[in-house]
C-alpha cells in the first residue's frame, strides 16, 4: 500500500462536482451531510489534504486539529452532461429538506 503522509501542504478545491485533487474528484459522508457541494455551488472553497493513497483512491482530509480525519473516497468518472448532473444535484438537494415521512410516502407511491 502506498499511503503517502504529505511533507508540504497539498490542496483540494471543493467544487459543485466533488472535491477535486490532482484533476479527479473525490467525496465523503461528511461532504453530503454538510452540503459542501450545494455550497459550492454558490464559491468553492481551497482544503488541505493530510494524506493520499493513489493505489486505493483515497484522500484524507484534516479539518482542524480539534476534529477527526475525514476520509474520501474517489468518484468514478461518469460522462454526464452538465444539465444532467445540475439536475440531479438539486433533485437530491430537494429530497435532503423533505421531512422523512413525506420521503417515505413519496417513495412508495412511486411503487
Amino acid at each position: 500500500m502506498d499511503d503517502r503522509v504529505v511533507d508540504q501542504e497539498q490542496f483540494a478545491l471543493v467544487t459543485m462536482q466533488g472535491i477535486c485533487f490532482r484533476d479527479q474528484y473525490y467525496s465523503c459522508r461528511e461532504a453530503l451531510r454538510e452540503r459542501w457541494y450545494e455550497k459550492a455551488m454558490i464559491k468553492g472553497w481551497i482544503i488541505t489534504i493530510y494524506k493520499y493513497n493513489e493505489h486505493d483512491e483515497k484522500l484524507i482530509l484534516r479539518p482542524s486539529q480539534n476534529k477527526p480525519d475525514i476520509i474520501c473516497n474517489r468518484i468514478n468518472d461518469v460522462e454526464i452532461s452538465t444539465k444532467n448532473r445540475d439536475a440531479y444535484f438539486k433533485k437530491i438537494q430537494q429530497l435532503k429538506r423533505m421531512p422523512r415521512r413525506k420521503r417515505q410516502r413519496k417513495d412508495r407511491n412511486k411503487l
